[in-house]
């Protein structure tokens, strides 16, 4: 099967639909979200994407392919002092255009906006046991800063969670 072009930009409002849509997809996804404050609504999804326009520290890049958004890299950064030299990223990308190179691409569009900002560092977490996403961030550098034993309960099942960075 031959992957579909995927295309990277900044959301923009006429996007709202399309990414409510993918919000709701992985939504539930243990491995990816871990925060029940996820938009899980149309609703949610243009109040969180309002804010996510209004702030100069925060970008969130989409994948699409034919209109359709299947993945998200949400990269966050702080005008304190002490910290504005570093981002934080979470991404998702939805199950049917996994291993297709959207979360490459979106990690890979995440660190140039970076970049465009002077920033120095980008952190993420991400669970132990997500080996095609450690996978990823290893390909592209990303080098493990620490662990958190235990961090993360999934069907009664405790799980740690690593912290990764990359220098840019």
């Amino acid at each position: 099967m031959l992957a579909v072009p995927t295309h990277i930009a900044l959301a923009e409002p006429q996007d709202l639909a399309r990414l409510s849509v993918h919000f709701a997809e992985v939504a539930d996804e243990p491995l990816f979200v871990l925060t029940s404050e996820f938009p899980r609504t149309l609703e949610a999804t243009e109040k969180f994407l309002s804010q996510v326009l209004s702030s100069p520290h925060v970008g969130l890049l989409i994948g699409k392919q034919e209109q359709k958004v299947v993945g998200h890299c949400l990269i966050r950064s702080t005008d304190h002092p002490a910290l504005r030299h570093v981002a934080k990223i979470s991404m998702a990308v939805s199950a049917d255009a996994r291993r297709q190179g959207v979360g490459e691409a979106l990690l890979r569009a995440a660190e140039k906006w970076a970049q465009q900002r002077r920033l120095r560092k980008i952190v993420l977490d991400v669970l132990a046991n997500n080996r095609p996403a450690l996978r990823l961030y290893e390909k592209l550098a990303y080098r493990e800063e620490g662990a958190r034993k235990d961090q993360v309960m999934i069907d009664g099942h405790y799980h740690d969670e690593l912290l990764l960075a990359k220098f840019l």
